[in-house]
């Protein structure tokens, strides 16, 4: 909150554009903004529509329990931060597709992953990317997260339709906002 704080110093207006699934930087900002009394503007991501067979959850861990009753390599795509729901299911069919930082890269060694099955990449992803990474892999089960179109979500859906993977979904935050239009509507308003 304090370097958030200090970021926001002189500023008229905060346009909060974090993830969606970004709740702790969300309410760091808000902090921020509420102690600095600069104005506060969430911007929405559009959700995606989710292809049929999708099969969502409001937790990790409710799909990591899901997933204990499945065979077959799973990839997953939503973060460091949510790899320790999946602990419990057997290390060799996860394969976590995580940023190239030192950070992700524990993560993955915290659970005993093998390296070989770690994905360390910055995305987002195209289709051909997506179809390959799975078709290499194996994988029968990727679980992502709905980042919309900037996420590369898609992508995601498309290339587990190609290669008969099964699409879980983590479901999205309840949140308040607005959509770019307003938000830039009211920037024009302050210039």
């Amino acid at each position: 909150v304090a370097e958030m704080t200090k970021l926001l110093h002189g500023a008229s207006i905060c346009v909060d554009a974090t993830h969606p699934y970004a709740t702790e930087a969300t309410r760091t900002i808000c902090e921020a903004c509420e102690t600095t009394g600069v104005e506060y503007h969430r911007l929405l991501r559009t959700e995606s529509e989710l292809p049929k067979n999708s099969i969502v959850f409001e937790t990790a861990a409710e799909a990591a329990e899901y997933l204990e009753s499945t065979a077959g390599n799973i990839l997953l795509t939503t973060g460091a931060k949510e790899l320790p729901a999946f602990k419990n299911l057997d290390i060799k069919r996860i394969f976590p597709r995580v940023l190239p930082t030192l950070d992700g890269i524990r993560a993955c060694e915290a659970l005993d992953i093998p390296h070989r099955n770690i994905i360390a990449m910055q995305g987002p992803f195209s289709l051909d990317l997506n179809r390959v990474i799975l078709e290499q892999f194996n994988i029968q089960w990727l679980v992502t997260k709905d980042g919309g179109a900037v996420g590369g979500f898609m992508e995601k859906a498309k290339a587990c339709a190609y290669c008969g993977a099964r699409l879980i979904v983590l479901r999205r935050p309840r949140e308040n906002g607005e959509t770019v239009e307003s938000i830039l509507e009211r920037c024009r308003k302050l210039l």
